[in-house]
This record gives structure tokens, C-alpha cells and sequence, in this order.
């Protein structure tokens, strides 16, 4: 069952209990209505935007939507963030052509079984561009664009990898050795 049409039946769950609130439910995701809200994303924080027009706020089924809404939303928005491929595909390091402070992160890639592209820096102007760009935080590299964030600082980028991929260690012993 698509995310949006859960979304339509937690509304009808929730709402049919009181007959006095809501006669006619807000459209279901991809309809256009009266807001202009269009689209699988948008519309359910649309339907909350909405909502908060006829709902008192200390009412307990508003409470008890949004508690059931917000779970939805999150995932309708990391699955489209996954459609578009902003969130998946192969992670693209910036360095030297040589070893240094990138070979870490490499090394943890591989070990996590990820493939990746590199960037290699062969003139002062492609390092130079990136500072200019703004790409680079502190204006040092290694750079590692993943997951649609580009990231600086060795330790930084191994500890988004090793927690993305589980790679950490259950305890403080594990994480140690």
C-alpha cells in the first residue's frame, strides 16, 4: 500500500470517531485542492498545515494524529529523497594522487564493501576553485561527497561512514580496538 493512501486511512481512522470535526477529508497525496499543495510529499504536510486551522490545539485526536503522521511524512520524504538519488549511488572523494589522509576513508570503504569515484587534484586551480566554490569547510581536503553532503575532515568522514555502515562497534571495548 503507497505511504499516501496510509496516510488517508490513519486520517479516516482518526477523524470518523467525532463526526462533528471534519466532514469531507483533506484530498489524498498527488490531488491538487484548494492550498495549492501538490505531490506525494507535500501533501501530507499540507494536510497538518490545514489542519491546524480547524483543530484546537489541546484537542487529543490532533495529538494523536500528528503522532501517527510524522513517522509517515519522514518516510514518504526518505523514500523520494531515495527515487531522486540524492541520498544513494557511489560517494566521490577529493585528494592528491597519492595516499595521505584520504587512504583511511578508502580503507574503511572498501572494508564496508562500498564502491566510490575519485576526484584526483592535479593542479593548485582545481584546489583553489574548490575553496573558492565554498566546497571546502575549514579549506582543507580530503572532500567526500555522500549522501548529498560534502564532507571534510578525515575523522568526521570516518565516523559518518562507520555508523552509516555499522562498521562502529556494539560497546566502548569494540569501538577501541
Amino acid at each position: 500500500m503507497p505511504v499516501h493512501a496510509q496516510s488517508v486511512l490513519i486520517l479516516k481512522f482518526l477523524l470518523m470517531d467525532d463526526g462533528k470535526r471534519l466532514t469531507q477529508l483533506i484530498p489524498p497525496a498527488g490531488l491538487s485542492d484548494s492550498s495549492g499543495c501538490l505531490g506525494p510529499i507535500i501533501s501530507p504536510l499540507c494536510w497538518i498545515w490545514n489542519l491546524l486551522w480547524w483543530m484546537p490545539l489541546d484537542d487529543v485526536i490532533f495529538r494523536a494524529m500528528l503522532h501517527a503522521l510524522i513517522p509517515v511524512i519522514l518516510f514518504a520524504i526518505y523514500s523520494w529523497n531515495l527515487k531522486r538519488g540524492s541520498m544513494s549511488g557511489k560517494p566521490k572523494l577529493t585528494y592528491f594522487n597519492g595516499r595521505g589522509r584520504m587512504e583511511s576513508i578508502r580503507w574503511l570503504l572498501a572494508a564496508a564493501g562500498v564502491e566510490f569515484e575519485e576526484d584526483f587534484l592535479e593542479t593548485r586551480e582545481q584546489y583553489l576553485k574548490l575553496i573558492q566554490d565554498g566546497h571546502l569547510l575549514f579549506d582543507q581536503v580530503p572532500l567526500v561527497e555522500i549522501d548529498g553532503m560534502k564532507m571534510v575532515q578525515t575523522k568526521a568522514i570516518l565516523s559518518y561512514i562507520a555508523g552509516k555502515h555499522n562498521l562502529y562497534g556494539k560497546g566502548l571495548k569494540e569501538r577501541a580496538l
